[in-house]
């Protein structure tokens, strides 16, 4: 399986625009900051706060737009980075009253090793659901 990499026209050109973002969150990722702030952004990783998950997320800031970010490790089939933009980019044609489609805008797969997922960022009420199951220990054991 090769690496596998999709994003939009739109968010090239943004990313040209924000050379410093692409390094800054290449840091933050390598380093497992907590938090990063940078000319013109920041990086907050807001899961999982401590201990290990099969993935962790960001909350990228820069240029007046907000990101989130996903990486996922060990998935099952179709349920990496790349293969759910791909997806995303589909049911964005599909007219589907009353459901909207978050914007994605990068996907990334190195053979299914890990793989990364760009959003805007929006506000999901299952956010909520997954902190409180976090912190009852129901699902996510240490």
């Amino acid at each position: 399986m090769a690496r596998r990499l999709a994003y939009t026209s739109e968010f090239k050109q943004y990313v040209r625009e924000h050379p410093n973002l692409k390094r800054k969150f290449i840091e933050a990722y390598k380093s497992k900051a907590d938090a990063m702030d940078f000319d013109g952004g920041s990086i907050k990783r807001i899961w999982p706060q401590r201990g290990t998950a099969l993935f962790r997320a960001w909350e990228v800031k820069a240029g007046g737009r907000e990101f989130f970010v996903k990486e996922s490790r060990n998935f099952l089939h179709e349920q990496d980075g790349f293969s759910q933009f791909l997806n995303l980019q589909k049911l964005k044609t599909i007219e589907m009253p009353g459901i909207v489609v978050v914007n994605c805008h990068f996907g990334f797969d190195n053979c299914g090793k890990t793989s990364l997922l760009v959003l805007d960022n929006i506000l999901l009420p299952i956010s909520d659901s997954i902190m409180d199951m976090k912190n009852k220990r129901a699902f996510f054991p240490d």
